[in-house]
């Protein structure tokens, strides 16, 4: 049985979006396709906005691939009633770039090359080649939690030069007499 990497995207939402033959922001009817390896899903369509909404998680289950990065694709469209929905703007982030939490990326239009807007995704879970992926900014915000049931550490408070918080205890010199093996088997 192959591995699978998993990944789950939710889709927050996108900011002043627009069409890339317009100057000025016209209401559109968006709708967000995200991709990942052979998987794609689409968030509902907003009506009339060019600030939609949307908070969709989505999770791809893909075959993993080690040595091939995947690439995660986020695309907007505009929804037309009677013809091909419009491509407003595109993103793309390979897999060795995410990291989780919330990211913001800039959507540009692959024809016209121009600025469509922003477009909000978070990042929920990785679990990519065989890994859990955990990244530094996420160790980092989990390290600087304090524990429950304790005061959180004062940060001006150092460890004194050439010691590291993370040193090895200290050995105790004198250990206790050794006992027979009899007796530390049977109280």
């Amino acid at each position: 049985m192959g591995r699978y990497d998993t990944l789950t995207v939710q889709v927050i939402g996108a900011k002043d979006l627009r069409k890339p033959d317009s100057w000025i922001f016209q209401k559109i009817d968006p709708f967000v396709e995200v991709s990942f390896g052979e998987q794609a899903f689409r968030t509902t369509q907003k009506e009339g906005t060019t600030n939609p909404h949307y908070n969709e998680p989505f999770t791809f289950t893909t075959p993993s691939h080690p040595g091939k990065d995947k690439i995660l694709v986020v695309k907007v469209f505009d929804k037309y009633k009677m013809y091909v929905d419009d491509v407003l703007g595109s993103a793309s982030m390979p897999a060795a770039q995410l990291e989780l939490g919330e990211l913001t990326l800039s959507l540009s239009n692959p024809e016209k090359k121009t600025y469509a807007g922003t477009i909000t995704i978070k990042i929920e879970h990785m679990y990519i080649n065989g890994h859990n992926v955990i990244t530094p900014r996420t160790l980092t915000a989990e390290l600087d939690k304090p524990a429950p049931g304790t005061t959180p550490r004062d940060p001006s408070e150092q460890p004194p030069l050439g010691k590291s918080p993370l040193a090895d205890p200290p050995v105790d010199t004198n250990p206790p007499a050794p006992s027979s093996p009899a007796s530390a088997a049977f109280p």
